[in-house]
């Protein structure tokens, strides 16, 4: 088991800063579970303002840096579960691969987002990371961001290990890219508030073992928390999202979770995320 620190900020808005609300987050789960935060692993990021879009990526250099130095963390420390405190969404490349290399086929990646994250550099209205993960891990987009999402043995994620959760602001050229890979599952909010059922029998049905889930916390309607960075009306409320957490713990090996695109400025704004870092210490125990 590993917990991981990455508090990767070049990704998204830089006035927004994800660093700062990761580390309200690590703040706030010390104060939970101390043993736990005392074995966390620092992946340390740069802190220059400078982003040049490079390739249709701003602070493409950066990036590759510190996802690079992160990747090589985790296959170092190779743990059977992974947990996540991020940062902006594109820490998913590092995280990713390592555990696609470790389950392969039985893994299936639960993408719980207010966005599909589906974008590339060519389409990207905002040429920022934090839009692009999961088609990067998909294996479309910049050259070497796409090197680096693949495991170095064994198949890249398919749409196939792919299902979507709370999804509601989608770009034309994501909807284009969902529509010609309906493999990918996809659960509206309101899918979700019914009841997880529906979700874990899907997963249950593609075969999978092993799920790794990652958590933009924009997908929490902003009425529960509003402190993400990019807040979109609608979305899930923590209790129907913890309820589909646990039933994903109780029925399958949770081996990853990742908790990204946090804004909080203190650990007092975090206090409605404690359920969600109560099971996030349980994962990286």
């Amino acid at each position: 088991m590993a917990v991981i620190h990455f508090p990767q900020w070049q990704g998204g808005n830089p006035q927004l800063r994800a660093d700062r609300g990761a580390a309200s987050m690590r703040s706030f789960l010390a104060s939970l579970a101390p043993e736990v935060e005392r074995e966390i692993v620092e992946i340390p990021v740069e802190t220059g303002e400078d982003l040049p879009v490079e390739r249709g990526v701003a602070g493409l250099s950066a990036i590759l840096r510190q996802l690079g130095a992160a990747g090589w963390a985790i296959q170092t420390l190779a743990p059977a579960r992974l947990a996540l405190l991020g940062g902006d969404c594109s820490i998913e490349i590092a995280a990713v691969p390592y555990l696609l290399e470790r389950y392969g086929e039985g893994l299936a990646a639960l993408w719980i987002d207010a966005h599909g994250d589906l974008n590339t550099p060519e389409i990207s209205p905002s040429h920022r990371l934090h839009g692009m993960p999961l088609r990067t891990l998909l294996g479309e987009g910049d050259p070497e961001l796409v090197a680096l999402g693949k495991p170095s043995r064994g198949s890249g994620l398919r749409p196939e290990q792919v299902a979507t959760a709370g999804v509601r602001d989608l770009d034309p050229g994501e909807l284009d890219y969902l529509d010609q890979h309906p493999a990918i599952r996809r659960f509206s909010v309101a899918e979700v508030e019914t009841g997880p059922e529906p979700l874990v029998e899907a997963l249950r049905a593609g075969g999978f073992s092993q799920v790794h889930v990652h958590l933009d916390l924009d997908a929490i309607d902003p009425a529960d928390f509003p402190h993400t960075a990019c807040p979109t009306p609608n979305g899930l409320r923590i209790d129907a999202l913890m309820r589909l957490l646990r039933a994903l713990d109780s029925s399958f090996d949770l081996v990853g979770l990742c908790l990204t695109e946090c804004t909080a400025p203190t650990p007092r704004e975090v206090e409605p995320l404690r359920p969600l870092l109560e099971l996030f210490a349980q994962v990286g125990a």
